[in-house]
């Protein structure tokens, strides 16, 4: 993972936030940069089998954690190089998929709900990024008109949203 401008100073922050038991929700880059904040660098790689991009499926556990509205497996938007490998002690976690281990977890202690895929893009907002992003998504073997004419599987960024402001009130 490659250290942006901005990061000590995120670092710092998610660090003051969690030490205030502040809920957190880190969709992506936020959801690496707080498992790299909370445990330094070793949390976070370059995944061995590169980019993942696309509407991929997910599995969620079953269980207590259970997200109201989801089913065992969904599809959502991806799009990333990188990839969680470790999450802070008292982490479950909860949704998996064959590309990265740690798709989302959640802790409760320090009130962090983590998600490695983008729950905020539907069809229409995710396939336009895809359309732009062609020729990066094609230099990596990927077929963007076989990808857009997929989607979500459930409307996503209301169900995760909605999730984190219930699990962790304010």
């Amino acid at each position: 993972m490659e250290t942006a401008p901005f990061s000590e100073r995120a670092f710092h922050y998610i660090r003051s936030l969690t030490d205030r038991r502040i809920p957190q929700m880190g969709i992506c880059y936020g959801h690496q940069l707080i498992c790299r904040a909370l445990l330094g660098p070793r949390a976070v790689r370059r995944s061995p089998l590169g980019l993942e991009a696309g509407w991929c499926k997910v599995s969620f556990q079953d269980g207590p954690l259970r997200i109201r509205g989801l089913s065992e497996s969904e599809t959502l938007w991806q799009h990333h190089f990188d990839e969680v490998v470790e999450v802070p002690a008292g982490s479950r976690i909860i949704a998996t998929n064959s590309h990265s281990r740690i798709q989302s977890y959640i802790n409760t202690e320090l009130c962090l709900f983590g998600t490695q895929f983008h729950p905020e893009y539907d069809r229409e907002k995710g396939n336009a990024f895809f359309l732009e992003d062609r020729a990066l998504l094609e230099a990596h073997q990927y077929h963007v008109d076989e990808i857009i004419r997929q989607g979500p599987s459930v409307e996503s960024g209301r169900i995760f949203l909605d999730f984190f402001l219930n699990y962790f009130p304010v």
